[in-house]
């Protein structure tokens, strides 16, 4: 089989596993685990090292704190917590990712940001979102381990040049210039959530994290749109396999659609179309979507959908305005 075989198969499976942990035990915030869990099996990614594993968990659990000691020590000092967080949240976005993976920076961005925002409405739930947080990475790193070791990765000479290229330092110039943009576009959010205390549209601010660590879509408006598109094929797909589940509402059903999307968008987003990113983005978005929809248990799931696809639609929108006015700025100084 060849390697691309082996991506894809990995990929799709993977992400299965994921879904029907998340879906079968549903602890608070599972339905993120397939989303977080997809980087570890994207185009070459070898199967983490024991020390990369506990490394990973380790970073996870001392943000996971540090987003407890904020919400126990400064929620009530808004001047103090906000400039914490945002030079926090500065130096996680500048640390070059040799030092920190842009997936372990994601993780640790959500963790800074939603658990003090959880805490405004109760603190004991923001000490189960921690749980949740480190349970996930706990997971994905088990079915990562799992999925590499039935269908393994073949070393090839184009695998140690990737690793090669990942390993070189971006200059600072770049990074300081990443870091404050991605800031000045998180941050007016993050305001206006912790001041109005918005904990049930938890899942725009849970987005504009995910999408800050992948900003070349948004470099202009052209690439702006095609972020929006690719969000956009994802919520309608979530669309029709939810209208699917109405139909027959089985959990294997729901694992063998998944496994069929997987596959489908898998076989694109590892291929050299043009289009590619866009079919990764989109199958991301229909895991997020589906996921925190069947997950919820009730039955306004329907209600939910619609919400859940509006919320991530306003949060991919304001993402590419944001970056898109950020970078007219620049362009005209």
């Amino acid at each position: 089989m060849k390697e691309s075989s082996r991506m894809i198969f990995r990929y799709a499976l993977g992400s299965t596993f994921m879904v029907a942990l998340a879906m079968g035990y549903g602890w608070e915030l599972s339905f993120l685990l397939p989303i977080l869990g997809l980087d570890f099996l994207s185009a070459g990614k070898d199967k983490p090292s024991l020390k990369e594993a506990i490394t990973s968990i380790t970073i996870i659990s001392m943000a996971s704190i540090i987003g407890l000691l904020f919400s126990y020590l400064f929620l009530q000092t808004p001047i103090i917590h906000i400039l914490l967080t945002f030079l926090l949240l500065f130096f996680l976005f500048y640390t070059n990712s040799s030092f920190i993976s842009p997936m372990v920076k994601t993780w640790l961005i959500i963790a800074v940001m939603l658990i003090p925002n959880v805490a405004l409405l109760s603190i004991d739930l923001a000490e189960t979102i921690a749980g949740g947080l480190m349970m996930n990475m706990v997971l994905a790193l088990l079915v990562v381990w799992f999925i590499f070791t039935i269908i393994p990765k073949r070393a090839t000479k184009q695998n140690s040049a990737a690793i090669a290229v990942q390993k070189q330092e971006t200059p600072k110039e770049v990074r300081f210039k990443f870091a404050i943009t991605n800031t000045l576009v998180i941050m007016p959010v993050y305001l206006l959530f912790y001041y109005y205390e918005l904990s049930s549209y938890l899942l725009v601010l849970i987005f504009i994290a995910l999408l800050s660590m992948q900003p070349a879509f948004a470099k202009n408006f052209k690439g702006g749109f095609a972020m929006i598109l690719g969000n956009l094929i994802g919520g309608l797909l979530s669309v029709l396999v939810y209208e699917m589940l109405t139909v027959v509402p089985t959990f294997g059903f729901l694992i063998v659609v998944v496994l069929i999307a997987g596959l489908f968008l898998g076989s694109r987003a590892f291929s050299d179309r043009k289009t590619a990113k866009l079919y990764a983005m989109g199958f991301s978005t229909f895991l997020l979507i589906i996921c925190s929809v069947t997950g919820s248990g009730t039955l306004d799931a329907g209600t939910k959908l619609w919400s859940r696809i509006l919320q991530i639609m306003l949060a991919v929108t304001y993402v590419v305005v944001a970056f898109g006015i950020i970078n007219k700025f620049r362009e005209s100084r």
